[in-house]
């Protein structure tokens, strides 16, 4: 083992991962219950679960780490549970019942499907800003930029005194139309600042066409708001965890990762950026271990406690949603595509009293309380629960013993509760939850491929997160995938996936710029002009925020892209420009060619429409620095038949109807050559990978298994 490199942590909903990589690329994982009121508690705890398999101590092996890089849920929960700052706004007159209003989707966002088909059921938003806060500004830029009516610069002083009499301690300001010309928001600004300074007040102050530049108000409107209402409250909550990691020497600072992919310093500008970030780590590292595979499509899939995240690469290439719903709110923050849907072990089982119906989810049991064979006779069923019933889990291995698991208990409450109101005998009952949820997960999985045109075949499936390989088996079952990856490091796959992506930030800015079918090429170069002014701003900024962090400009990589769709459509892909700065046709012609080519991936190629021309409603540029890598190495085949001290004995597990006799196997005695046969269980403290019968899982060079 060579000296600990690297850590990763993934603070999910119901469990905090954590990974250690030497200098080798060895990698070791640890596990603990998410501690949501703290999660450095969970942290330390999950890490010092993985150094004990390594024989280390905290302060020895902290002090040689090279990165340290978390994702989690601190800026979300924060948000979820109402923690953050009073934030006063200053907003264009007529619009101050805008956060009362809301946009329509967001009254049901996250709501069961049968609520969503009621209006009755739908309910807005508590604002996170109260409508006496809330400041109507007199000023009005167009669509193009142009000042139709001045800043009514009396009303912004009048109103920074009336907010700074409440107490508030952030504001924002957010006029219609400033992504196109900001000059009234940072005329705002100064006001502002001038009336603090006569009032002898700091409190901070966010615009937001520099939170956000971008189009569609509302969103740009959360983005503000949030960044103002977060950002700091989630920072000391991040702060805490590096403060955790300097006693033990840490020399670092903590870096997180943010919706886009990359990973940024906690202290980074714009932290609203990390506001969700633990699924896509998951797809990070798959498209990492594919690029080395030689795989281009991808299906990545994520179960663990909460819910079961999917997310596609395509061609080796992920899709980014520039307006995500996140925590019931929309917002103009690109994100890696993830779509998830409430079906983790967590998930709770309930019997409708009037239909008498099975109901699963979507509410989750979380970390605390935990299912009933936590110990928590109060709480609900969960699939959690039924697992344990069937034999699939092992009472007095779950999570290496350190949980004590209560068997009896949860038969008991499921028996209670949901197997006697369903007239079925409790390991029926029991059994038929999981394939109920395996089914869902199934129908998830092949809607999210065929909707984007393609089949199953065409793509790979990567099975992780805690209960990914417990469940994979059955949930990818008859769809026919072209191979089922399961890595050995499966458990904390999403924390492995944090610390394959590249140091970076992105910034985005809307703008429309139309190429017309048929130009002429002098034409292209002009119009390419105008996205060259765009990418130049966007790369100033940048080069700002990189040299704050201690960067040198030659150290920085810039990769411009642009947003585009056909003339008309409201869909737009993102698409990689070759230069950033456009001097040629040829160069026109070749962004055009990536967005025709990825559009016939995405869509279909009958779906093209070139006549009508091409918009660019965005110009994006990213900004990356080399970082440290997890190596993946290669070690060298065995035979095909495990090893004696792979075998623990048989336990019988209720399969499908009948009681099965399982072969019981330790995960970490498993050599890649190995090919094991089911009816299996391989059991990790982290997670339990389950081969039915009639299946076999093989494990290749990289500790890879490979489920047929």
């Amino acid at each position: 083992m060579g000296n600990v490199q690297i850590l990763g942590i993934d603070a999910g909903g119901t469990m905090t991962d954590t990974i250690l990589i030497d200098a080798t690329g060895r990698m070791v994982i640890g596990k603990a219950a998410t501690t949501p009121h703290d999660e450095s508690i969970g942290f330390i705890t999950s890490l010092k679960d993985a150094l004990s398999y390594w024989n280390l101590k905290l302060d020895d092996s902290v002090k040689m780490l090279d990165a340290g890089i978390y994702s989690g849920t601190a800026m979300l929960n924060t948000l979820i549970q109402r923690r953050g700052k009073k934030v006063g706004l200053l907003i264009t007159k007529g619009l101050e019942d805008y956060l009362l209003m809301e946009r329509g989707v967001q009254t049901y966002l996250g709501y069961h499907y049968s609520d969503r088909l009621h209006s009755v059921t739908h309910v807005h938003n508590p604002p996170l800003v109260p409508r006496r806060w809330v400041k109507g500004i007199g000023e009005r830029v167009d669509m193009f930029g142009t000042e139709v009516i001045p800043l009514y610069e009396h009303e912004v002083r009048q109103a920074a005194n009336e907010l700074i009499d409440e107490g508030v301690e952030a504001i924002c300001v957010s006029f219609t139309f400033s992504y196109v010309n900001s000059m009234h928001e940072r005329r705002a600004e100064e006001i502002v600042r001038e009336v603090m300074q006569g009032r002898g007040v700091e409190i901070p102050i966010y615009i937001s066409s520099r939170v956000q530049p971008v189009m569609r108000e509302y969103s740009r409107l959360n983005c503000c708001v949030i960044e103002a209402y977060a950002a700091d409250p989630s920072r000391k909550h991040l702060m805490r965890i590096e403060d955790e990691l300097k006693k033990s020497g840490f020399r670092r600072r903590l870096q997180i990762m943010t919706a886009h992919g990359g990973v940024v310093n906690v202290r980074a500008a714009k932290a609203f950026q990390s506001l969700t970030s633990g699924p896509i780590g998951g797809i990070i590292g798959s498209k990492y271990v594919a690029d080395r595979l030689g795989i281009k499509n991808v299906i990545c899939t994520d179960m663990g406690g909460t819910s079961f995240d999917v997310g596609l690469i395509t061609e080796g290439v992920f899709a980014i949603n520039p307006e995500p719903d996140i925590a019931r709110f929309k917002m103009n923050l690109p994100m890696v595509a993830v779509n998830s849907i409430g079906a983790g072990t967590g998930t709770y089982i309930k019997v409708d009293p009037i239909s008498n119906r099975v109901e699963l989810g979507p509410e989750s049991a979380g970390a605390d309380p935990g299912p009933v064979c936590y110990g928590n006779q109060k709480e609900r069923p969960t699939i959690c629960d039924c697992d344990v019933i069937c034999g699939i889990i092992n009472p007095d291995y779950y999570l290496g013993g350190s949980i004590r698991i209560y068997k009896d208990l949860a038969m008991m409450v499921f028996k209670e509760k949901i197997a006697d109101k369903l007239g079925l005998d409790v390991y029926e009952a029991a059994s038929g939850m999981i394939e109920l949820v395996e089914t869902q997960m199934r129908d998830h999985l092949h809607a999210m491929v065929l909707g984007r045109g393609f089949e199953t075949y065409e793509y790979y499936l990567s099975a992780y997160g805690g209960a990914g390989p417990m469940h994979c088996a059955n949930y990818c079952k008859g769809l026919n995938f072209k191979g089922v990856m399961i890595p050995s490091w499966a458990p904390a796959f999403s924390a492995f996936g944090c610390t394959c992506a590249d140091y970076q930030h992105r910034s985005d800015k809307s703008t429309l710029v139309m190429f017309p079918f048929g130009i002429d090429d002098m034409t292209k170069v002009i119009l390419g002009s105008m996205l060259n002014t765009q990418w130049a701003e966007l790369k100033e900024g940048l080069e700002k925020e990189f040299l704050t962090e201690g960067y040198a400009p030659d150290d920085i990589q810039y990769t411009p892209f642009v947003r585009m769709s056909y003339t008309g459509q409201l869909d737009s892909l993102e698409v990689k420009s070759p230069t950033l700065t456009i001097t040629q046709a040829s160069e026109v012609d070749e962004v055009i060619g990536n967005f025709e080519s990825l559009y016939e991936k995405v869509f279909a190629r009958a779906a093209k429409f070139p006549e009508a021309g091409y918009l660019v409603s965005d110009v994006v540029l990213t900004a990356m620095v080399d970082t440290v890598k997890p190596a993946l190495p290669k070690s060298p085949k065995a035979s095909s038949k495990p090893a004696r001290n792979s075998r623990k004995g048989t336990r019988d597990v209720y399969w499908k109807g009948t009681w099965k006799k399982f072969i019981i196997c330790e995960m970490d005695f498993i050599k890649p050559g190995n090919i094991i046969n089911g009816p299996c269980i391989i059991e990790h403290p982290a997670t339990t990978l389950v081969v039915p019968p009639d299946y076999q899982v093989a494990m290749d060079e990289y500790r890879i298994f490979w489920l047929e």
